[in-house]
């Protein structure tokens, strides 16, 4: 019979929650990020966040600084990462069935 720690079954069920919070905190992260570094709005800042995030790429909401667009690097290097995980974790998640369980 395998006895299953406590702490383990609270790590894997907190899994899916854990990478959907990664993922708000990039995004929240990175609008924060243009609004200090850029002085753009809310809005601004979020959407050139998300664009950035998903790779689509339209164009740049206004034109960066040097800063802006080094922190466009990194943001994009983090948050494509944390944005694969989390998809990835979660279509393992709903192809074995397991959602339910893990919520």
């Amino acid at each position: 019979m395998h006895v299953t720690k406590r702490g383990d079954r609270l790590f894997r069920a907190q899994g899916p929650g854990l990478a959907v919070a990664l993922l708000v905190s990039i995004v929240a992260g990175g609008t924060a990020g243009y609004m200090a570094i850029e002085g753009w709005d809310a809005w601004d800042a979020f959407y050139m966040t998300i664009i950035t995030v998903t790779t689509v790429g339209y164009r740049e909401v206004h034109d960066l600084s040097f800063a802006g667009q080094a922190f466009t690097v990194a943001l994009l290097l983090g948050g494509v990462g944390a944005a694969l995980y989390t998809f990835t974790l979660l279509a393992t998640v709903v192809v074995e069935g397991g959602l339910p369980g893990r919520l």
